[in-house]
């Protein structure tokens, strides 16, 4: 039969050192495991959102990077499409975390997807795109 849930110790670390304050030897030990389930809800109720909505995001900023580059280099129509699959990985995203932040970056990839191909309006979008990524970046570190 299958096991519907199951932990795995990944690691363990135990530190021998003698404690300066007491003179006496004292030990530490740690384990580190992860938790595999076959059961859906049991995976969804043990996912850290936050941390999760963080990655998605810090995701879709080196991707909206990458299109800039991409859009400084000439290369209009792959930098036109990265925004537009940025723009979806962020809304699916946003609607399983149940994060409205990550839909208004969403947004703002779709928006600067539709706009990237006018030369004139370059310059201001791609100034709009720095200070996001540079916002988003400031807030990770």
């Amino acid at each position: 039969s299958r096991e519907e849930e199951r932990n795995v110790q990944l690691v363990k670390v135990r530190t021998v050192y003698k404690n300066l304050k007491t003179n006496i030897q004292d030990e530490l030990v740690q384990v580190v495991s992860a938790n595999f389930s076959n059961d859906s809800e049991l995976v969804d109720a043990s996912l850290n959102k936050q941390v999760m909505a963080d990655v998605v995001e810090q995701i879709a900023v080196e991707k909206n990077e990458l299109a800039t580059e991409l859009r400084d280099q000439g290369q209009i129509k792959a930098a036109q499409r990265m925004l537009y699959q940025n723009s979806a990985y962020l809304s699916s995203n946003a609607s399983m975390l149940n994060c409205p932040k990550l839909q208004q970056q969403a947004m703002e990839n779709k928006n600067d997807a539709e706009h990237i191909q006018d030369d004139s309006a370059w310059n201001m979008n791609r100034k709009g795109m720095r200070e996001r990524q540079s916002t988003s970046r400031s807030q990770r570190d």
